[in-house]
């Protein structure tokens, strides 16, 4: 039931957020398979919430992931995100088909964009939503939400990074700063203890 909460938690802090709702119908309206709009853009928004911030923190791009295995030419991704900037031109939309970031990543072939969500290297950055043909909100989070709604942040345990990754990101995105309630659990071997 806890899982259930969050979710329904998160759901209503979108709904309650224009902007984010106006990019969400952006992402349904141009039909790719399989997207959502992901990692900082859902985590970022619960993070602010927990700091009772007045203001959306701003967000350096939105993330797009799609899954399409018949096309996974960079040509298909930046016509997708050109149709995004004629709906919607403020964000700067990051278009990516998952079906071929794997290779980038060097990880087995993902199977669909969820299981692509899953590789990323921070568990509260492995979370995502869409709208349904119906018009709801649908949450793709494989490790759940849990971990989006405290504080913690850990690094993807499933996912053989080097901790000086997560280290690395974790200091240029200035997630200390910009939330400075937050806890981050430091690998072994990133030269850094718990906060």
């Amino acid at each position: 039931m806890r899982h259930n909460s969050r979710e329904h938690d998160t759901i209503s802090l979108l709904q309650q957020d224009t902007w984010r709702m106006a990019c969400l119908k952006a992402g349904y309206a141009v039909g790719a398979n399989d997207w959502y709009l992901a990692a900082g853009f859902v985590r970022n928004l619960i993070w602010d919430y927990l700091h009772s911030k007045k203001a959306a923190t701003p967000l350096s791009d939105v993330d797009f992931v799609y899954f399409n295995a018949h096309d996974t030419s960079l040509q298909a991704e930046e016509e997708l995100r050109e149709r995004l900037i004629e709906l919607m031109p403020d964000p700067a939309w990051q278009v990516r088909n998952q079906a071929r970031m794997h290779i980038r990543n060097s990880h087995r072939a993902y199977r669909n964009s969820e299981d692509a969500i899953a590789h990323w290297p921070e568990v509260p950055t492995c979370v995502g939503a869409k709208l349904k043909d119906d018009g709801r909100i649908a949450i793709v989070a494989p490790y759940g939400l849990d971990e989006n709604w405290t504080f913690d942040v850990r690094p993807n345990q499933g996912i053989p990074y080097p901790p000086e990754l997560f280290a690395r990101r974790v200091k240029e995105k200035n997630w200390m700063k910009i939330w400075p309630n937050l806890i981050i659990h430091w690998p072994k071997g990133a030269g850094l203890t718990d906060c």
